[in-house]
């Protein structure tokens, strides 16, 4: 066959994908990802048995063709029924759930990959799924009507983007019977237009009629009121870097800068990067910018380019942020072809790490105004240290603590990791996880003095030494450090220590200031800085204030463990401070969560033990006992 012939075949074709894989992986990545490898094994199996064969995967997405539609059907029914079974075994701590759509239709082969219009249509019927069902085309259900027991539900002609099909929902469940109406055809800017009138249309008739029993009476809102859940840091879609140079041979650049940058990111902890599975489903249908925001909400794009003359090679990367429709930032690379490409595809993704983490965080949320490493293996570790630290737990806190001191052994004389592997002893007794806390204290004191004889101006350093004088009561000398302080103030990271500082240290109007400053300035810094300013305000006796920040607080999801506990806690310590008491009662009971311990005085003494005057910790800790407070 010669190269301009295309070679065309009418295939059956299987899409699965999972419901739901970016929040489960954001909830655990670890246990999501065994879960997978459980259910890709399960149907790995029912594929040989129907003797199928897997043509593409996207991580969490998977496409077979099948050699019958009967075959194709029976295997579909048997993978939900495996999930099914899955799920409801103790044993599975991640609960995967699956959609599937089958197709029949004519494909173009491309090597051992199948394109075209009868995967597409795959694809759209699978998105069309109920979760744990299947959905067909009609050519489907042609073939196998009067050769299989199932039964099916006929949804009529369906139109989803450029493909109009006739689609069956097969009846796992009699009680998932369902009708859909025939798909209205508008052009993507009408759509999004009708849905977010519609939106605004039933949010304004709930807050009519629900108006008294909403937010302007209290402050409780159950998770079960909200339609879904803001997460505290910025969304990522990767999309699929294009290969311009129109040669094949250098599909495995552009190929290898997207992977490459995929696995850089998928690492951090503070942002959110949607599976390369939908990169991929979004490029692959030529979603517009404005379907793509509406559909997954997502915040920023990275598209890039790859070109190439003789041996010289260029690549164009760009970001967009899609909620104000304008470039963020793009850049252009060169390189040659015979330098080592994976030293590249690493200077690159280092490179395009390094401008989001400017955009995101206003020039230092995380790490400083300087980089925190040359060497790009190092500065990825660094940067997952930095993130397990930003979960504030005791199993986050050690994972840090082993990479930090990895990248030390690689670069013994990096100030930066220093200071931060001092704040993970900080971290370690604040969270009670410290086994030997006066060596803890000596441990992190004695980090930040090296780094200062080396470094007197670096803030990070100064605020650590002035945090473990204030947890060893010395409070004088700590809080003589405050005017450097303010004076090196440059980065969002700096006025959060301060203002941290300031507030241990009495200064409570500064501090707040300062909290207000980088919240401004850097609206996805870690979620510390939020709760600290929570107490500020409230031992500031700005109670009007801390109630309506924490309104606005209480339905995101935070980075920062107990963020929302303690905005249930200290809102329970204001309502009764205002003698309403049911509204008190109504939060404490809140702050609680299933399977973990409830706060107790201790925890709240350890928590805010660096804090000069102890006043309104007692008095905080006092007023929370007439509500339970162990």
């Amino acid at each position: 066959m010669s190269d301009e012939e295309i070679d065309r075949k009418i295939a059956v074709i299987f899409a699965t994908d999972v419901v739901g894989y970016s929040k489960h992986m954001e909830t655990d990545e670890s246990e999501t990802v065994k879960a997978l490898r459980a259910c890709e094994k399960v149907l790995s199996g029912l594929f040989d048995k129907h003797k199928a064969r897997l043509f593409n995967t996207g991580g969490d997405s998977f496409l077979a063709e099948f050699p019958s539609a009967v075959s194709a059907i029976e295997c579909g029914v048997e993978f939900q029924n495996a999930i099914k079974d899955r799920n409801a075994s103790d044993k599975a701590t991640v609960k995967l759930e699956f959609r599937i759509g089958i197709n029949s239709g004519d494909v173009i082969k491309e090597k051992d990959n199948l394109l075209g219009d009868g995967v597409n249509i795959a694809a759209r019927l699978e998105a069309l799924a109920q979760t744990g069902g299947i959905t067909i085309s009609k050519g489907v259900y042609d073939f196998v009507k009067g050769k299989t027991n199932f039964e099916f539900n006929d949804l009529g002609i369906q139109k989803v983007k450029q493909n109009e099909f006739h689609a069956f929902d097969l009846l796992l469940d009699e009680n998932k019977k369902r009708k859909l109406k025939k798909s209205i055809n508008l052009n993507p800017a009408k759509a999004i237009m009708i849905t977010v009138v519609l939106a605004l249309l039933v949010t304004v008739s709930i807050i009519v009629v629900q108006r008294n029993n909403f937010f302007d009476e209290q402050l409780v809102r159950k998770e079960k009121k909200v339609a879904s859940t803001q997460i505290d840091k910025p969304s990522v879609l990767i999309l699929p870097f294009e290969n311009l140079s129109g040669k094949e041979d250098k599909d495995y650049l552009s190929l290898g800068m997207t992977s490459n940058l995929h696995s850089t990111l998928s690492g951090i902890e503070t942002i959110l990067l949607l599976p390369s599975s939908t990169g991929k489903f979004v490029y692959k249908n030529q979603y517009s910018d404005q379907e793509i925001l509406a559909q997954y909400g997502v915040q920023f794009i990275v598209r890039g380019s790859l070109q190439s003359y003789d041996k010289s090679n260029r690549l164009a990367v760009e970001m967009l942020d899609l909620a104000n429709a304008k470039s963020v930032w793009s850049e252009v690379y060169d390189f040659k072809e015979d330098q080592n490409i994976f030293t590249v595809q690493d200077n690159i993704s280092i490179s395009i790490l390094e401008r989001m983490r400017i955009e995101f965080d206003r020039g230092g949320m995380e790490f400083g105004a300087e980089r925190a490493s040359k060497d790009a293996e190092n500065y990825k570790r660094i940067i997952k240290a930095r993130s397990l630290f930003s979960k504030n737990n005791a199993s986050s806190n050690l994972q840090a603590e082993k990479l930090f001191k990895e990248a030390l052994l690689l670069e013994p004389n990096n100030n930066h990791v220093k200071v931060n592997l001092g704040w993970v002893y900080w971290q370690r007794i604040i969270i009670g996880a410290s086994r030997d806390v006066p060596n803890d204290i000596q441990r992190a004191y004695s980090i930040a003095s090296e780094v200062l004889l080396d470094a007197p101006e670096k803030i990070g350093a100064i605020s650590l030494v002035t945090v473990m004088e204030l947890m060893s009561k010395d409070y004088d000398q700590g809080c003589k450090r405050l005017s450097d302080m303010e004076k090196l103030s440059a980065a969002p990271i700096d006025f959060a220590l301060t203002a941290s500082a300031q507030q241990s240290c009495g200064e409570l109007s500064s501090a707040i200031q300062n909290y207000e400053y980088v919240m401004t300035t850097a609206p996805h810094f870690s979620s510390w800085v939020k709760n600290r300013y929570s107490f500020a305000l409230v031992a500031n006796n700005e109670f009007d204030k801390a109630i309506k920040f924490f309104k606005e607080q209480i339905g995101i999801d935070h980075m920062w463990a107990g963020a929302k506990r303690d905005f249930y806690l200290l809102s329970a310590y204001i309502f009764l401070k205002r003698s309403e008491s049911s509204k008190a009662a109504e939060n404490f009971s809140l702050h609680k969560t299933p399977g973990k311990k409830p706060v107790t005085q201790q925890m709240i003494r350890r928590q805010l033990s660096m804090d000069k005057d102890q006043r309104f910790v007692e008095d905080y800790i006092d007023t929370l006992i007439a509500l339970g407070l162990e």
